[in-house]
């Protein structure tokens, strides 16, 4: 029996040592392939520069907390928009946990049938800190879009924290950029386009999406 346990003791410690020797590599595998996932749609290199060639005239709101410029020749439509309610429940639910959307500015392109809505999310609970708002969103958006969403990740620009979300559901392609303002609000950037238009396009949401900053 004490051989027998003797063994066994031997055993696991190679074991032990043979996967704490593999560990490293594991690692390294997993940096280089599990991180890529969520960074489809670009990385933080995509939106460090801003190709004024594809950019219209730049919009600042002192109320949103932003500035920014959308792609070219998405012109500014009627702002007169419904709200837009979401939430862990669906529309109408008694459960909390909801988020309502305000647009606050809507850009359409006639040619090719592209949107972008800018505006503010505003959540059932007041008094919640930013990232348990943003956990909300996204647990809202993975349960009410999923399987729709194709990458998700975060990026730093000029100290302005960015996560955004890409998706396709039918013949349809989305980019929502979200960010906190100065004053502590949610600000979203909905951008949409048609699968057929999305490739000509990505450059000019990219600038897009570079452009954005925060006023007072």
């Amino acid at each position: 029996m004490e051989k027998i346990l003797s063994y066994h003791k031997k055993t696991i410690y190679s074991l032990n040592k043979f996967f704490t020797l593999l560990l490293p590599f594991f690692v390294c595998l997993f940096l280089l392939f599990g991180c890529g996932k969520g960074n489809e749609f670009g990385s933080a290199g995509d939106f460090a520069s801003v190709d004024t060639s594809l950019i219209g005239i730049e919009i600042s709101d002192s109320n949103l907390g932003v500035k920014f410029n959308p792609p070219k020749n998405w012109e500014l439509t009627s702002t007169l928009a419904s709200k837009k309610v979401l939430g862990l429940g669906g529309k109408g639910s008694k459960e909390k946990g909801r988020f309502i959307f305000l647009p606050a500015y809507i850009f359409f392109n006639h040619e090719t049938d592209q949107l972008l809505n800018v505006g503010t999310v505003v959540f059932d609970d007041s008094g919640k800190t930013f990232a348990a708002d943003f956990e909300l969103y996204k647990s809202t958006l993975s349960r009410s879009l999923n399987p729709n969403i194709k990458s998700m990740a975060n990026f730093v620009k000029d100290g302005l924290h960015f996560t955004y979300f890409k998706g396709e559901q039918q013949n349809f392609v989305w980019i929502k950029i979200i960010c906190q303002n100065l004053k502590g609000s949610t600000v979203q950037f909905d951008y949409n386009s048609t699968k057929d238009n999305f490739a000509a396009q990505e450059k000019a949401i990219k600038s897009s999406i570079a452009t954005i900053q925060l006023v007072n």
